[in-house]
C-alpha cells in the first residue's frame, strides 16, 4: 500500500453523506448481482492503463504525481475517462475507484472524513489469497469469486 497514497483513506476526502448511514451489505449484493458487467467493465479497464491509482468522474491521480483533471495522452486518454465516466454514471460511483496493484476498490458509500469517516463499497481481487483477509479497519465479505464487500472504519 501506499502509505500516503493508500485508495481507502484517499476515498474518504471527498466523504459524502448518507442518511441512516452506509446501505446494506444485501443492497450491495443486489446491485452487484445486476450490474456484474458494469462492474467487470471498469476492472478490465484498470488493467489497460498503467500508474493510475485513484479515478473518479471529476479527476485522476497518477503512482508519481498528483491530480489531474483533464485527459493526459499515454495516461488518460479522452476517450478512456469517458468510458470510465460512463460506467461510473451507471452504477452511481460519485467518488469512483481506487487501484492498489492489481485491486479494484469500488467506493459506494463515504461517511465523514480521514481519519474519523468510513467507507463502504465493492472490491475486486485477481488473487483473493493475498488480499487481506485480516484487519482491524478493514471488514470484507465475500461476493463472488474474486469480489467482496469491503467497510472500513
Amino acid at each position: 500500500m501506499h502509505s500516503a497514497n493508500n485508495p481507502i483513506t484517499w476515498s474518504l476526502v471527498a466523504a459524502i453523506q448518507i442518511p441512516g448511514g452506509h446501505p446494506s451489505d444485501a443492497s450491495i449484493q443486489a446491485k452487484f448481482s445486476r450490474q456484474q458487467v458494469d462492474f467487470e467493465a471498469i476492472v478490465k479497464l484498470t488493467t489497460e492503463n498503467q500508474n493510475l491509482w485513484r479515478i473518479t468522474p471529476r479527476w485522476f491521480r497518477t503512482n508519481y504525481d498528483g491530480n489531474h483533471y483533464a485527459p493526459i495522452e499515454g495516461v488518460l486518454s479522452v476517450e478512456r475517462w469517458s468510458r470510465y465516466k460512463v460506467l461510473f454514471d451507471r452504477l452511481g460511483l460519485v467518488d469512483g475507484i481506487s487501484i492498489e496493484n492489481q485491486d479494484v476498490f469500488f467506493q459506494i458509500s463515504n461517511i465523514g472524513f480521514v481519519g474519523s469517516g468510513s467507507t463502504k463499497g465493492i472490491a475486486y481481487t485477481p488473487a483473493p489469497k493475498n488480499f487481506p483477509k485480516v484487519n482491524t479497519h478493514l471488514r470484507l465479505l465475500p461476493l463472488a469469486e474474486h469480489w467482496f464487500i469491503f467497510e472500513t472504519e
